[in-house]
């Protein structure tokens, strides 16, 4: 199960990363910083999942980052291709905001059922 959630989170890095690269206009390091802070909740949850070894916690982990990526992902590329405006880069700073409270929300009831384990 770990395999699987590994390759879902690499999946929705590299998906985001070719959303935020493609719709730049001109190379700059602020824009890089702002990847790296879009693909960070995967990062983290990928994190998670590593150190949990309970079967129901990896799980619930894989189904949390399955959630957020597909969720993610799509409102980063519907604010980028689809409904394209002049605030539409704000996506790449917003979106990972919500996405990590959800995950902090929800990485409590995570580590409880680790630590009961």
């Amino acid at each position: 199960m770990k395999t699987i959630a590994y390759r879902i989170g690499v999946l929705s890095i590299l998906l985001t990363l070719a959303i935020g690269i493609f719709s730049m206009e001109n190379f700059s390091f602020a824009v890089l910083g702002f990847l790296l802070w879009s693909v960070s909740p995967y990062l983290y949850t990928m994190f998670v999942i590593k150190l949990v070894s309970h079967k129901t916690a990896v799980t619930a982990m894989t189904v949390i980052l399955t959630l957020t990526a597909m969720i993610g992902i799509f409102i980063i590329y519907d604010a980028m291709y689809i409904v394209k405006d002049a605030q539409s880069a704000l996506a790449l700073v917003v979106i990972p905001l919500y996405q990590w409270g959800l995950l902090l929300l929800s990485t409590l009831p995570i580590y409880l059922i680790h630590k009961r384990a």
